[in-house]
């Protein structure tokens, strides 16, 4: 009887230490579980801010550099395409000269003076949105890449790949020169001179404007140009022609696809500057960096 309560007090202190055991063996793999996973949520926060204040580094560089940079070359372009000097010549003739300009040639002159400096206001803002989400694009597209390719270094699958160069880096910003500041700007101007003609035409010399009906007029002509600006209604064609038979007022572009069309060609303004960005995209010196190398595909799927 005695053996048989010394067997049983043996059994049940066997369980009850293997029971200890068990408990802390799963304690342990809780406490390395919930250390792991702090140490995760950890690294990822600090990844979510690293990228955050990476983006917001390029809209610095955006706001600060790169669209100073740009601006004075659309400028230029507004006052080229858009310039007031003749028909402010012919208004401000002095008496002498007045008699040698009829009144019909001083009203045409005011026709003309109200529809362009109004299409400038407009196009100017409109341009500096387009310009400026143009460059955050190109700007977000390479920072992307050397996000990646300064959070991948050291790791096993960075070895061997190659990092774009400064050289491939300026010619893909300096696109954005190429495009809608240098030849898409004047599709812009032509849509939006056509909805200035039609809201200005009954706005006699006469007549002064206070703050409200100006603040009103803006606004319906801002009102009649943005639908033409979304359907992509200025764009030009492939080889950059500045005339009115570029553009297209409904359905594709070029054969483009809508959708396409407007992802694209609206921010850049010009189907030449797409097809050189796709061009550089394809390029060699992108493709080796957004491509990794022959020899490390193997070793990728081998891990």
């Amino acid at each position: 009887m005695s053996s048989s309560r010394a067997s049983g007090a043996t059994v049940a202190a066997t369980g009850a230490a293997g029971a200890c055991a068990w408990w802390h063996v799963v304690s342990k793999m809780k406490g390395v579980y919930h250390d792991l996973k702090s140490r995760l949520q950890t690294e990822s926060r600090r990844a979510e801010d690293d990228l955050m204040a990476h983006f917001v580094s390029v809209q610095r560089i955006c706001d600060r550099t790169a669209l100073p940079a740009v601006v004075p070359r659309l400028k230029y372009a507004l006052q080229r395409r858009l310039d007031l000097s003749a028909q402010l010549h012919v208004l401000r003739a002095p008496a002498a000269v007045a008699d040698t300009v009829s009144s019909q040639h001083k009203l045409h002159a005011w026709e003309e003076l109200k529809v362009l400096a109004f299409t400038r206001v407009a196009a100017s803002t409109l341009s500096l949105a387009v310009l400026s989400l143009h460059m955050r694009i190109m700007l977000n597209i390479l920072s992307r890449q050397l996000y990646l390719e300064h959070a991948l270094q050291g790791t096993p699958g960075r070895a061997g790949w190659s990092s774009l160069t400064v050289a491939s880096q300026e010619s893909f910003l300096a696109l954005v020169e190429k495009g809608f500041p240098s030849v898409g700007v004047g599709g812009l101007i032509r849509v939006v001179r056509r909805a200035v003609s039609g809201r200005v035409a009954d706005l006699q010399l006469s007549k002064s404007l206070s703050a409200t009906e100006l603040q009103t007029l803006l606004e319906n002509i801002r009102r009649d140009v943005l639908p033409a600006v979304l359907r992509g209604d200025w764009m030009i064609d492939e080889n950059g022609d500045d005339d009115d038979s570029g553009v297209q007022a409904a359905g594709g572009c070029n054969g483009v696809d809508r959708d396409e069309h407007f992802f694209t060609l609206a921010y850049i303004g010009d189907q030449g500057a797409v097809t050189e960005a796709r061009r550089q995209l394809k390029s060699r010196s992108w493709e080796d960096v957004l491509l990794p190398p022959d020899n490390l595909v193997p070793q990728a799927l081998a891990n």
